[in-house]
């Protein structure tokens, strides 16, 4: 037998082992096999990088950044699951892999938004321009009001104190 044929069925040993032990952990939880849905994949480091990973509710794993929140009709709660887990429960590892790789597309662009200078027009005006859109920020009595093309598109209090939390709301 090749080397590369022992690797593989290393590998799918490996695989099975994991198959079993998802599936041991929903049959211990009284949860369904099948038919889970994935209905959001969070990223727990996307406001705070310093923030401490999650652990897989399904297979114990302690160091998940991007957390899949699957949902199951005939199941009263919601389980926290890594990628490949979240995979096991859909039946189909390519989809929950693909949802994970546009959240991380989308917290690194958030990550590359943040990092550029914002103009500050005034005291309380801060303007830039990203993606040919025209973005300003605009603080006025105890309010922020956040313009894409001069359209207003979010008013809050200025509970968001620093500057960085209102550039993060125009993303």
């Amino acid at each position: 037998m090749k080397q590369s044929e022992k690797l593989q069925l290393e590998s799918r040993g490996q695989c099975d082992k994991y198959l079993a032990r998802c599936i041991r952990t929903l049959k211990s939880l009284n949860a369904p096999l099948k038919d889970w849905t994935c209905s959001e994949v969070i990223d727990v480091r996307e406001d705070n990088p310093n923030a401490s990973l999650e652990k897989c509710e399904l297979c114990g794993y302690p160091h998940v950044r991007y957390i899949h929140v699957m949902e199951h009709k005939n199941y009263p709660a919601c389980l926290n699951a890594g990628c490949n887990c979240a995979g096991v429960m859909e039946s189909d590892i390519l989809n929950a892999k693909e949802q994970e790789r546009l959240v991380r597309n989308r917290s690194q662009r958030k990550k590359r938004f943040m990092r550029r200078n914002w103009k500050q027009q005034s005291t309380d005006v801060y303007t830039r321009r990203y993606k040919k859109q025209a973005l300003k920020i605009t603080v006025n009595n105890g309010f922020y009001e956040v313009c894409v093309n001069g359209r207003c598109v979010c008013i809050q209090t200025v509970s968001y104190r620093y500057h960085a939390y209102r550039q993060a709301c125009c993303f």
